[in-house]
């Protein structure tokens, strides 16, 4: 008995390319229903950016209020990363252009379980971020300053519009408290994350959203927590000589450039990887 039970500690404990190792409930289609599966790739980005998109927001085509940019691949630096490769957006003070969005959309849609899990990256930042709420003495924000946000989302069942959630400002990364390197760790806690304003109403649960997700990626975004800010509200917009700018959405730097990148997303599940135990310490486990 004691064989079989050591056996299945080394099944559910043995690394994959995949990444962590997590019981979940069944399969989605086209994938073996062997009763567990990875709860997300590992993105290291070493010789190209794996997938990852990015977007900005801003005025692509002029007009007279701001939008989200059209999705593309995203940025790969072969120089910036920690230890080598990531994937990064670089922008200037231009209001029209300012960096936004980094992530990834799983192409065959369910991407796993992270209910009770730790999401963990590392972020670059250079420093001498502004949103637009920071250049307009943070109307409607609560400090004026620029964080990196997880986001978490699934497409919702009708199509076209998405079930999201991003971290609160509280568990989130001032862009302008550190330059270069940052660990960025959030625990995929119902407490850590806001429900973000477009999202169907009613629609799924975090719990739901969480165990059956289909992008994640990280926002840059203003202090404000208030869903009112964010959709809609009067705080949502600001008046910039006649045109409509999204106060709280992306950033730009403050003067010259400014750049921020992503690296190592993985998720820490507490499972240890075999090669982590040695001999003696498997033993004692059983003593």
């Amino acid at each position: 008995m004691k064989r079989l039970f050591i056996g299945l500690i080394i099944l559910l404990a043995a690394p994959t390319l995949a990444g962590p190792v997590l019981p979940v409930p069944g399969s989605p289609d086209g994938f073996p229903d062997l009763g567990y599966r990875a709860t997300i790739s590992s993105f290291f980005f070493n010789s190209d950016n794996e997938g990852w998109q990015m977007t900005y927001v801003g005025r692509p085509a002029g007009g007279t209020y701001e939008l989200l940019f059209t999705n593309s691949a995203a940025d790969w630096s072969a120089s910036l990363g920690d230890p080598v490769g990531s994937v990064y957006q670089t922008v200037t003070e231009d209001r029209d252009q300012r960096a936004y969005w980094l992530g990834y959309i799983g192409e065959h849609g369910f991407m796993g379980d992270l209910n009770g899990l730790i999401l963990q990256c590392n972020v670059y930042s250079s420093g001498d971020w502004t949103t637009i709420s920071g250049q307009n003495g943070g109307a409607g924000d609560d400090d004026g300053r620029v964080y990196a946000r997880w986001v978490v989302s699934r497409e919702s069942d009708t199509g076209g519009t998405y079930a999201m959630y991003i971290s609160t400002r509280s568990v989130s990364l001032d862009m302008n408290g550190f330059t270069g390197w940052e660990t960025f760790a959030v625990n995929v806690d119902a407490g850590n994350f806001i429900r973000w304003p477009n999202s169907p109403d009613p629609g799924p649960s975090f719990l739901d959203v969480m165990s059956d997700y289909d992008q994640i990626g990280l926002y840059l975004f203003s202090g404000t927590d208030d869903i009112a800010d964010m959709n809609g509200g009067g705080t949502t917009w600001f008046n910039d000589g006649g045109i409509s700018r999204l106060q709280h959405f992306g950033a730009g730097a403050l003067s010259g450039e400014a750049t921020w990148a992503v690296d190592n997303v993985t998720v820490d599940s507490g499972v240890v990887a075999i090669e982590a135990v040695t001999l003696e310490g498997l033993k004692a486990f059983f003593r």
